[in-house]
């Protein structure tokens, strides 16, 4: 225990330099984290997730809803509602695409002898992108509104997405039967529930908010409101990620949603500075072990060479897939073709594939196994791919493909016609 201690006070240090030295090495600390809990676990054995006994699990899920909803306190009503379809079609239309990819290359690739509800599971299971590996990233590129925004709620729907369709998969498996009017009606529901608790959690909270902010030590009180909301909602069954992003939205968007309107009330407190910086520090500290603790868990006995190598081929298509997404998602007027480029290759598998590899084993679905190890394989190889093509995406050697697939989108975001009027500022939010 002392050894793991004096491990993650190191670490912590270490991952300040690097998130502080990424403007000059372009490493994304995601990918230096998690190969040097690689190193240090799989590798030099000297420290196993045993170690960190049920207190690893706990904080694995403790992170993504910390990250969810800082995320959230951080997106902008006008900026959400104008990128509203530009998110559903990149949400919705790479979840399909990556179920279809996936379930093709295990028919044919990797589980020949499986059953086709063996081989959509697995494509169910990492249909999604990883909230974890996204939002950390789309805030060291510093990306537009247009394009961050679409990231970052794909990467909480898709957790529900994910969810929906492998439990109903599951079922199918084992019961030779599936619906798949009720699976989607089972996800919209999902989704619209969560978000509703998130929303009036939100509410509730902000008229809690100033008489809290007078206790001592308060600053911790806003997270512990969202980890309370984060598991009502999944104690009913439905998705604590869309809650824990909801919560940060309505409170940092009470002026704009007419709340204070709403309910006869001049103003409702905001977010202070003390606090979001607070909520940034929390989330740093948590991001740096989510990604230590993801890569000392990876287990690399049963894994080769060529499997890595076809699961790498598979990640490559869905970045082409997204990058033909991006033309019917995108506005080619505002977004340039290295912002499309980015979101071609933000596909990264996270936590929630590596929980819901589980399912299948415990539910004693035929190929589970190689379903389960398939899934964490993938995770690594997503997410190392992801960083790395972040880094070289500027490069000549791989600006080639992004020319092909996406030709339509400027070099550079295109300069107002000469003569023409600025453009408007955005109107300032009406009094809460």
């Amino acid at each position: 225990m002392a050894s793991v201690l004096l491990l993650l006070g190191v670490l912590y240090f270490v991952a300040h330099f690097v998130a502080l030295a990424y403007p000059a090495i372009r490493l994304p600390d995601v990918l230096f984290l998690m190969g040097l809990g690689i190193l240090l676990g799989p590798v030099l054995g000297f420290v196993q997730p045993g170690d960190f006994g049920q207190v690893g699990r706990v904080l694995t899920t403790i992170a993504l809803a910390v990250m969810l909803f800082e995320s959230g306190t951080t997106l902008d009503l006008g900026a959400v509602v104008k990128t509203s379809r530009s998110t559903l079609i990149l949400t919705f239309g790479s979840a399909a695409l990556t179920l279809v990819l996936t379930a093709l290359f295990a028919r044919w690739v990797a589980l020949k002898d499986a059953p086709w509800t063996s081989c959509f599971l697995a494509g169910s299971i990492i249909c999604g992108t990883s909230s974890a590996v996204v939002i950390p990233l789309v805030k060291a590129l510093g990306m537009r509104p247009g394009t961050a925004i679409p990231l970052i709620l794909e990467s909480a729907l898709t957790d529900v997405i994910c969810i929906v369709l492998a439990v109903g998969l599951i079922e199918a498996s084992t019961s030779g039967e599936v619906g798949a009017a009720a699976l989607f009606g089972h996800s919209l529901a999902s989704l619209a529930v969560a978000g509703i608790i998130g929303h009036l959690g939100g509410v509730a909270w902000l008229f809690l908010w100033e008489s809290v902010r007078r206790l001592p030590a308060a600053l911790f009180t806003t997270l512990a409101f969202a980890f309370i909301l984060y598991g009502i909602t999944e104690l009913l069954g439905f998705s604590g990620a869309i809650t824990s992003l909801a919560f940060g939205f309505s409170i940092a968007n009470s002026g704009r949603l007419y709340l204070g309107r709403l309910f006869k009330r001049k103003a409702f407190p905001g977010i202070q500075g003390e606090e979001r910086n607070f909520f940034g520090e929390v989330v740093f500290l948590l991001k740096t072990f989510f990604f230590l603790y993801l890569g000392i868990s990876m287990d690399f006995a049963r894994w080769n060479l060529p499997m890595m190598g076809l699961l790498a081929g598979l990640v490559l298509l869905i970045y082409a897939g997204r990058a033909l997404l991006c033309r019917f998602a995108f506005s080619t007027a505002d977004t340039t073709r290295s912002e499309a480029a980015l979101v071609s290759i933000m596909a990264p598998k996270g936590l929630a594939a590596a929980v819901l590899s589980s399912l299948p084993v415990e539910a004693g679905v035929p190929h589970a196994d190689r379903i389960q190890m398939g899934v964490f394989a993938l995770i690594l190889v997503s997410i190392t791919m992801t960083s790395l093509m972040v880094m070289v995406h500027r490069l000549p050697p791989f600006t080639l493909v992004p020319r092909i697939l996406l030709a339509s989108f400027p070099e550079a975001t295109p300069a107002p016609a000469e003569g023409a009027p600025p453009p408007a500022e955005a109107p300032a939010p009406p009094p809460a």
